[in-house]
């Protein structure tokens, strides 16, 4: 499969694809390539995640990054999440404007692979977890809307 940044759009919200992406595999899609094309498109849009699903592909994969430190991230699984919760506004590219107060772990032991195939293992704490955290909801098919109460959306 070939792709191009110019095929990269955030999706509406209401068109986010809904279930499970399905399992990136390694043989069908340059791993490294999409890296590149994702980092770009989220440092475009201002964003410091982005999830393939919200661009429309319906692939385990996302990218997430705070100043210099990028992560690309591909095939997640969150092994374990901290009883320590902590509320903080989260905003989504997929959803321009809105600016919600979400409950989260503040820490979370993940696995997953890196854009060589290579298995890695890491503890995110404050930020980090939240921001993996919720990148990882996309790939779930679950949005920040799902995470607050009706009322307050």
């Amino acid at each position: 499969m070939i792709i191009k940044k110019s095929d990269l759009k955030i999706i509406p919200a209401d068109q986010l694809i809904k279930g499970f992406a399905s399992k990136f595999n390694f043989e069908d899609v340059d791993a490294s390539m999409l890296t590149n094309i994702m980092l770009d498109r989220m440092t475009e849009m201002g964003g410091v995640a982005l999830s393939a699903p919200q661009v429309g592909l319906n692939i385990c994969m996302f990218v997430m990054g705070i100043d210099q430190a990028r992560i690309e991230v591909f095939n997640p699984t969150i092994v374990s999440y901290s009883k320590d919760e902590a509320l903080m506004n989260e905003s989504s590219l997929s959803f321009p404007g809105m600016l919600v107060v979400v409950k989260r772990p503040t820490t979370v032991t993940v696995k997953y692979y890196n854009k060589k195939g290579e298995l890695q293992q890491n503890e995110f704490q404050g930020l980090t977890a939240r921001i993996f955290q919720h990148a990882f909801d996309h790939l779930q098919g679950t949005s920040i809307k799902e995470k607050v109460s009706k009322l307050k959306w």
